[in-house]
């Protein structure tokens, strides 16, 4: 699952948050402004971002969690 949005937030700010919310659930964030890894709750993936637009790579998830919720939680964790 793959798509893209635009972030309407500091993208350092947003980046902390995602990290903090993370860790404090268990899983694991590794990244930085530009690229970097998500995993937690059975959801793991990717992200790049490019000026103001945040592309996300979903390539783990569990089956009965639809991707319009897993999107929805993305977008709201970065603030978009």
């Amino acid at each position: 699952m793959k798509f893209s949005f635009e972030l309407n937030k500091d993208v350092s700010a947003a980046l902390q948050k995602i990290k903090n919310d993370i860790d404090h659930t268990g899983g694991k964030f590794n990244g930085n402004e530009k690229s970097g890894a998500f995993e937690g709750q059975g959801i793991k993936g990717s992200y790049n971002i490019n000026g103001k637009i945040v592309n996300i790579t979903i390539v783990q998830k569990p089956p009965l969690i639809k991707d319009d919720k897993i999107k929805s939680e993305i977008i709201n964790y970065f603030g978009g």
